[in-house]
């Protein structure tokens, strides 16, 4: 019976396999928690004051840069523009008068026929006349420029906060509070803090470009998102001993959310 159970009990050894022990890297992971960043955030404000004429998107739309954003009244701006023409080419007609009696003296004061003082007042008068044509050619770009801001347009790509006025509202050259607020969202950043033992790591890494780092939203369902460390602060707060640095999301996906708590 002895016999029989050895046996069965050595029929029964789980298998052995031999392996060759090697010298690898494993991985550090750092679990901290972190905060969305928008890329890119932008307050439009305007450059002109007019009537709001049009509002030609829809709060929290996506736009692209150059997207016509608001319309505001140009005729003031063009009656401006009309204006310093005309102004233009009187100045420009009276240039060319007061250049020929330049010239004009010049040739009379050679003759004989006119003083060195006559000759000097038509040269300051031919020159008062470019001087005022230079003048109102600036006015003229001034007045265009006005005509372009009345089309303002988003300066990024990203997406739009809450619609701050409405067509019909009379709105102010560079007013404190803006038009609305455009938020990149592709990508996002991410920015968390690390302790003071892994700067030399990080530094390191970073240099290297081989620092991962992985973002999860809060809430059910989330999805994790992947993306790379790109910055690290130039010193570790001595308060808390840590390092702030952010990483960048590709975000195609809008997985991460500014102004999200994320695990990282």
């Amino acid at each position: 019976g002895a016999s029989a159970n050895g046996a069965r009990s050595a029929s029964e050894a789980p298998p052995v396999t031999v392996a060759t022990a090697e010298l690898e890297d494993v991985p550090i992971e750092l679990g901290v928690f972190g905060t969305v960043e928008a890329s890119s955030t932008v307050d439009v404000v305007p450059q002109v004051t007019g009537l709001i004429t049009d509002v030609a998107f829809k709060e929290g739309a996506f736009v692209k840069k150059g997207d016509l954003l608001f319309s505001v009244d140009t005729r003031p701006y063009r009656a401006s523009l009309a204006q310093a023409q005309a102004t233009l080419a009187k100045s420009s007609a009276q240039a060319e008068q007061a250049a020929s009696e330049a010239l004009r003296y010049a040739e009379l004061e050679r003759q004989g026929l006119a003083t060195d003082q006559q000759r000097t007042q038509a040269e300051a008068d031919a020159a008062g006349a470019r001087a005022q044509v230079r003048e109102v050619q600036a006015q003229i770009e001034s007045a265009s420029l006005n005509v372009d801001f009345t089309r303002i347009t988003a300066p990024i790509d990203g997406k739009t906060g809450s619609l701050l006025v409405h067509a019909g509202n009379v709105i102010q050259a560079n007013a404190p509070s803006p038009l609305v607020v455009i938020r990149a969202l592709s990508p996002v950043q991410v920015h968390f803090a690390v302790p003071e033992t892994y700067v030399d790591t990080i530094r390191s890494g970073l240099a290297a470009g081989q620092l991962v780092v992985r973002a999860t939203p809060r809430g059910e369902g989330a999805q994790t998102a992947s993306g790379s460390l790109t910055f690290m602060d130039n010193t570790v707060d001595p308060a808390t001993g840590t390092l702030g640095v952010k990483a960048t999301f590709p975000n195609t996906g809008l997985e991460l959310w500014p102004g999200a708590a994320v695990d990282v």
